[in-house]
């Protein structure tokens, strides 16, 4: 799924994965060009990305359908949380965290680039910070500031 028509991925790396009958096969390949237009399909929007790929098997055949992900930028040792713990507050981005004594204190952040599940926390969070995503009992709870937690550490 592409949500961007941002020319910047061209030459970016792009990682295609389809199954060929029950086996998992995966191609590096260089974006070419991106799509003149996204469109909705169903639950999802595509568009048409046109990509420079080694096929010497021919194994990827033209027009197919396959899950792709476009490397654009990567960054090496970042701050990263899950995207479903990222919140806007009076217009801020900030995140639940975990603070002393099991309580949660809301705390603004900067972010910077992402992924489909991740984004980057340039600054307000530090690496080993834990914060809240969603509560799990009473599963119709709203995380709130100053809420007292029995954390779920992975």
């Amino acid at each position: 799924m592409l949500e961007s028509q941002d020319d910047s991925a061209v030459g970016c790396p792009l990682l295609i994965a389809k199954y060929i009958g029950f086996e998992p096969a995966q191609w590096w390949v260089k974006v070419d060009k991106m799509p003149t237009q996204i469109v909705a399909l169903g639950t999802r929007t595509v568009g048409e990305v046109t990509t420079l790929v080694d096929n010497p098997k021919r194994e990827l055949l033209p027009g197919v359908t396959v899950n792709a992900t476009i490397i654009s930028r990567v960054v090496r040792g970042a701050v990263s949380i899950p995207k479903a713990a990222l919140r806007t507050l009076n217009g801020s981005n900030g995140v639940y965290k975990l603070a002393k004594d099991n309580v949660l204190a809301w705390t603004t952040v900067r972010t910077g680039v992402s992924d489909v599940n991740n984004v980057q926390i340039v600054s307000g969070l530090e690496l080993g910070d834990y914060v809240a995503d969603r509560v799990i009992e009473p599963s119709d709870a709203e995380i709130r500031n100053g809420m007292e937690v029995r954390p779920a550490r992975n």
